[in-house]
């Protein structure tokens, strides 16, 4: 059997979630998709002190552990900032749906955020442009979504019940379900093309080790982690 390690604090308790085995790492708060995220951006160079790094919806184990390896360019926000413990740090407040975000364009080297997409309450496409506007040339957007496979992609901005958006969506504060169509939106956004082929990163035998189902990089899933990488001007 294979013995699991979190990547990120190097526990070795990572027990069931909902359950999936060694799902969740009760050190550092982090899930497959966090671990995943995380070796991404570590093997990618992105986790370097100083790096311009915008993480939306901030998991424990970035407010913590990725704090102190970026320091204070890691910049935290979150529609709602009042949620969070004070001991969490500062995090700013940014509602995805603001014709203007809260940044410079061309200012960020990294934007990540891990199942966000399916809360904002306008348009994914649109938010994922305003997002890549932020990034400087050869940023990167690092992103992830709950994906139902077998499904169609559906969603409602309407007003309607917590009950029916968890009967709908999965989840009482979702406003959308991306289904095997997800990649429309992607499409729309402008990320369907230069995505990453993160399979190169990594050999199976790592992601059983921290936990992450090895087909996490061949098949999608809710796990999977998509890197777009801003393009470059081209001096041809």
């Amino acid at each position: 059997m294979t013995t699991t390690v979190c990547p990120i604090c190097f526990s070795t308790s990572l027990s069931e979630f909902n359950t999936r085995p060694h799902a969740y790492c009760a050190k550092c708060g982090s899930l497959e998709r966090g671990r995943l995220v995380w070796m991404v951006a570590s093997r990618l160079g992105l986790l370097r002190p100083g790096v311009n790094f915008l993480n939306l919806a901030p998991e424990p184990f970035m407010l913590s552990y990725g704090r102190r390896i970026i320091g204070e360019s890691l910049v935290a926000g979150d529609f709602s900032p009042q949620n969070f413990n004070a001991s969490a740090g500062p995090i700013i407040r940014v509602d995805l749906c603001e014709d203007r975000l809260p940044f410079d364009d061309n200012s960020l080297d990294v934007i990540m955020h891990n199942h966000v997409l399916e809360h904002v309450c306008c348009s994914v496409p649109q938010v994922i442009q305003k997002l890549n506007r932020l990034l400087k040339p050869g940023g990167y957007h690092l992103i992830s979504i709950p994906l139902f496979p077998g499904r169609k992609s559906e969603e409602d901005l309407s007003e309607i019940s917590p009950d029916e958006k968890k009967r709908r969506f999965g989840q009482n504060d979702h406003v959308r379900l991306f289904g095997d169509d997800f990649m429309e939106f992607f499409r729309a956004g402008g990320i369907a093309t230069g995505l990453l082929d993160l399979q190169g990163l990594f050999f199976p035998h790592e992601l059983e080790t921290w936990g992450i189902p090895a087909e996490t990089l061949a098949r999608p899933s809710g796990h999977t982690i998509f890197a777009w990488r801003k393009p470059e001007p081209s001096h041809g």
